[in-house]
Formats: C-alpha cells, sequence, structure tokens
C-alpha cells in the first residue's frame, strides 16, 4: 500500500508542475516562438523524454514489485504528460517569465561549449540531488508516518467530542 501511495504522490506531483503551467494565450507569439527556439537548442524534448523514463525507473528501483508494470506505466507518463502534450504549456510558460531577449540570451548561452556542456550533465544533476533528497526522507519516513498517525487521532478525538455534543442536542 505504501508503494502504490509512493507511485500516486509522484504522478500527483508531476501533475501538478504541468497543471500550473501558463495559459498558451497568456504569452505573445514572438515569446513563444523564442521558448521553441530555446527548447531545440536545450534539446528539450529529448531531455524531458529521458526524464520521464528516469522517473518510471526510479520507481521501480524503489519498488521492485512495479516491474510487471513498466510499459503501463511509461505508456501512461508518455500518453500525458509526453513532450508533444506539454510543450505548449511550458513555452508559454518560459514566454511568461522570460523576455524574448533574456532567452536569446540563453540559447546563445547554450550554443556555448560551457552550454552544451550544462545540457548534457544538469539532468544527471538533477536526478542525482533527486537521489539525495529521496535518502534524507526515507530516512524519516517513520518520524512522518508517526507524526501523521498522531495529528490523525487528534482529529479523530475532535470529530468525536463534536459528534457527542451534536447527539446532545
Amino acid at each position: 500500500m505504501k508503494k502504490v501511495l509512493k507511485l500516486l504522490f509522484v504522478i500527483v506531483s508531476l501533475s501538478v508542475v504541468v497543471n500550473y503551467a501558463i495559459p498558451v494565450g497568456a504569452a505573445d507569439s514572438k515569446g513563444i516562438k523564442t521558448a521553441y527556439q530555446l527548447f531545440k537548442t536545450m534539446e528539450m524534448s529529448k531531455a524531458y523524454e529521458n526524464t520521464l523514463n528516469k522517473i518510471v525507473e526510479m520507481q521501480i528501483q524503489s519498488n521492485p514489485h512495479l516491474e510487471p508494470f513498466r510499459g503501463i506505466m511509461t505508456d501512461f507518463f508518455k500518453k500525458y504528460m509526453g513532450w508533444n502534450n506539454v510543450k505548449e504549456e511550458l513555452a508559454a510558460l518560459y514566454a511568461s517569465k522570460f523576455t524574448v531577449k533574456e532567452m536569446n540570451d540563453l540559447i546563445k548561452f547554450y550554443k556555448t561549449p560551457t552550454g552544451k556542456k550544462s545540457i548534457k550533465i544538469l539532468p544527471a544533476l538533477y536526478e542525482q540531488g533527486s537521489l539525495i533528497g529521496q535518502k534524507k526522507i526515507q530516512a524519516h519516513i517513520p518520524e512522518l508516518q508517526q507524526k501523521i498517525m498522531e495529528k490523525a487521532k487528534e482529529l479523530q478525538k475532535e470529530s468525536e467530542k463534536e459528534q457527542k455534543k451534536l447527539k446532545k442536542k
């Protein structure tokens, strides 16, 4: 049950990220066009798809019993969160957060040797950073569970008191 909840947490977290993207109409067309140029320079479609595959891989490593469902999970993520499903909203988001000049500056940077290097190594750094965070959290899951149980008991007692008050009336 805990493993299924973890998977659901990841899915919900990812959907929240996508749902906070700005509607496509919120940015001007020049900004959107420049965002697409930036994405191309950054090889964003490939990086994004690799990220989805790594999410599935991390879930299976954390929850080996999910291995038989790898294909279903991969297809699900690609269907609803694949690059073609999010690129318009991401372009609008970038266009709403960066000016055209700023995106052009980024494009220039990502064409430099340092920029090209960052495109290659940043995803691995993000993944490793995520794993560090996961390890830190995993080590303290019992503490979180205990606090949740304590709060649940407290809420249950409050609910019972309220119900007794209502019955007296």
